[in-house]
């Protein structure tokens, strides 16, 4: 097995993403450390509650959908309960930490912070683990040995792939952060303006990203170039609607 080296710059250009904007907010816009952390701690806690739902209610469920439904039927359930799911608890544990701190006089900078230690925690952590995974394959290549027999050619197909796939996830987490972003500043705006109108709306959008995961990966090939970039464009349009909305939310000084 030959690992593709060139791989581990995904892994290092997800950690970059994740690290330099935060860098950048709190040194030219003198945000507080404790803002960035207060969404990184956000989004661990939703992470934990998403795992612990998996190891204990999740499979149960999607084997009792599958055993009742079409498959079509069982994409769009599954893709409802796990959109739902990321809506839901990442928006909650948000809007816990607006309502509690300082961020529910909804000023723009810390705000941003918040929304900026959200995300770009989610792409430092991710690009850690992507880094050390693929390091640890070509370091100790024997190790495919140890992967389920059903999934070794997949991850064989992974580690081998074509260089020109190592932009994919790093477009795919600088759009999550924008995505992550604009869902923050409308928890805050929810908080600020006492109107729940702004949190349906971030929990609807965090939905629409989760909840399409099933169905883009049971009809889309991952495995090949083409496949892995047609999910980042989906992806990659609503990270575009995130930075609209937060340019309008910022243009129009709704957070001030």
């Amino acid at each position: 097995m030959q690992v593709n080296p060139f791989l581990l710059f995904s892994g290092l250009g997800m950690i970059t993403i994740g690290f330099s904007p935060i860098l950048y907010w709190w040194r030219v816009k003198k945000a507080q450390f404790r803002y960035f952390a207060f969404g990184g701690v956000a989004w661990l806690a939703a992470i934990l509650v998403k795992g612990l739902m998996d190891l204990t209610v999740s499979n149960g469920l999607y084997g009792f959908i599958h055993s009742l439904y079409s498959e079509n039927i069982f994409l769009l359930l599954t893709g409802l309960y796990i959109g739902l799911r990321t809506g839901l608890l990442e928006n909650f544990f948000q809007y816990v930490f607006v309502l509690k701190t300082k961020l529910r006089k909804g000023l723009f900078n810390e705000s941003f912070a918040f929304g900026l230690g959200f995300g770009c925690t989610e792409a430092f952590l991710l690009g850690v683990g992507s880094f050390i995974n693929l390091l640890m394959f070509i370091l100790f290549p024997e190790i495919i040995n140890y992967v389920p027999e059903q999934q070794r050619q997949a991850v064989l197909k992974q580690l081998t792939m074509s260089t020109w796939v190592v932009f994919a996830p790093i477009i795919e987490r600088g759009s999550a952060i924008l995505i992550h972003l604009f869902s923050t500043l409308l928890v805050v705006l929810s908080v600020r303006k006492a109107e729940k109108f702004f949190l349906l709306a971030a929990v609807l959008y965090k939905t629409i990203l989760d909840g399409s995961i099933p169905f883009l990966r049971a009809n889309v090939n991952t495995l090949t170039l083409t496949g892995i970039y047609l999910i980042e464009v989906f992806i990659t349009i609503l990270g575009v609607i995130g930075l609209i909305g937060v340019l309008q939310i910022s243009r129009k000084k709704m957070l001030v």
